[in-house]
């Protein structure tokens, strides 16, 4: 869905549809200033348009061109540009304690379940966060979380919301506002919570440790989740 127009300043893409512009014009004319975010995530894309952007920048010298990353190897980055400056700049890191499960969990969904509500249920104030791999096991742990919620007496309500990219967009956004006094919210969600949206209130974590990725199986010739 495309909602630029003549008086455009900043246009927001992915990786995919910057290549496909870079294949119609090979100097991206159009643009005086790129910026690629998350370059640590090295997906295909990117890597291509790195190569691609390293000769343009060669090539157009009004071009500027700003790499941004969480955990990159900034100097790789700058030595692959043609040892350019790099920035530091300062983040804020909150305190974090972690906790590991003492036994090997033999069913990441049950277990997650049992944590979240021991939090829950024991813990103070703070909302809780919970990853999931994907959107079968998201909606599997939202109705388990409801179903022993409903078996315990006079339990605390817990507002659980899940979050993955085929959610439509109005539910997706139920996860940003502030749930009711004396509420605690529960967020189920893919790793979309990790770096590309930050979810006020979250003072709980609970992670499975488990993440899909697409892999490209030779066998068949197409990508899979796994």
């Amino acid at each position: 869905e495309d909602c630029t127009s003549e008086k455009t300043m900043i246009k927001y893409m992915t990786d995919g549809i910057l290549l496909r512009e870079s294949l119609r014009e090979s100097d991206l004319e159009n643009y005086s200033a790129i910026i690629m975010d998350e370059a640590h995530e090295r997906s295909l894309n990117t890597d291509v348009l790195f190569g691609l952007l390293r000769e343009m920048v060669a090539r157009r010298h009004d071009l500027k061109l700003i790499v941004t990353s969480a955990t990159m190897d900034a100097l790789k980055f700058a030595k692959f540009f043609g040892d350019v400056p790099t920035f530091t700049i300062p983040g804020r890191t909150y305190p974090v304690e972690c906790f590991f499960s003492r036994n090997v969990v033999e069913d990441y969904v049950e277990g997650s379940v049992k944590q979240a509500l021991q939090i829950h249920l024991q813990a103070d104030e703070g909302d809780i966060l919970v990853f999931m791999p994907g959107q079968e096991d998201i909606e599997v742990t939202c109705e388990l979380l409801a179903e022993r919620l409903g078996e315990v007496d006079d339990a605390p309500q817990l507002a659980v919301l899940p979050i993955y990219s085929q959610l439509p967009s109005d539910l997706q956004a139920k996860i940003f506002q502030k749930a009711p006094d004396g509420l605690r919210k529960c967020v189920v969600a893919t790793n979309i919570a990790e770096t590309s949206l930050t979810v006020d209130g979250i003072k709980y974590v609970v992670d499975s440790g488990y993440c899909k990725l697409k892999v490209f199986n030779p066998r068949v010739g197409m990508d899979g989740l796994q």
